[in-house]
């Protein structure tokens, strides 16, 4: 999951790193914050496209998808993100400075490695 997380921040930098202060790395981290938010907003849709093909039945079936959907897209996949991300920043707060921190995101094209920190 770190990879994952590693691309988010990668993509939250190229997207929005203004290079103004605070520094372009802290907006990044908002950035990838702002991403993280949607995954709940998906969760919701994803209910309402289920209670659609359903229609207003609660049985069994349909709050145990419900019970899966949310956990998934509104605990876990942030958390695990969240985390992520967290473990990023504190692989770079043990180097000394000086050293290079390099993710590697890889897309379905090519392969490039984006440097951290310095």
């Amino acid at each position: 999951m770190d990879g994952l997380a590693a691309n988010l921040l990668s993509f939250a930098h190229t997207v929005f790193g203004p290079g103004i202060w605070p520094g372009d790395w802290i907006w990044a981290t908002i950035a990838a914050g702002f991403f993280l938010a949607f995954f709940p907003i998906l969760a919701s849709c994803l209910v309402a496209l289920v209670r659609k093909g359903t229609g207003n039945a609660y049985n069994a079936t349909t709050i145990t998808v419900f019970a899966i959907i949310g956990l998934a897209f509104a605990l876990v996949i942030p958390w695990v993100l969240a985390n992520g991300i967290s473990q990023i920043y504190g692989a770079v707060a043990i180097h000394h400075p000086g050293d290079t921190v390099l993710v590697v995101t890889s897309s379905a094209t090519d392969s490039d490695i984006h440097k951290v920190f310095q």
